[in-house]
């Protein structure tokens, strides 16, 4: 049974909800189209409502 590769990342409490929600925009656009892998997002407890979107 193959596995499936997983990437994660997370990044620390540095961003105002406007530049959080930029991030997760930008992230999501590069992610686009990538096949083969799960990637996950930690986002600061804060920002976790703007990332489940």
């Amino acid at each position: 049974m193959a596995r499936t590769p997983v990437v994660g990342g997370n990044w620390k409490m540095n961003t105002a909800r406007s530049e959080a929600q930029d991030l997760l925009r930008d992230v999501r656009a590069r992610l686009d189209g990538i096949a083969g892998a799960e990637v996950i997002v930690f986002p600061p407890a804060p920002w976790i409502a703007d990332a489940a979107d």
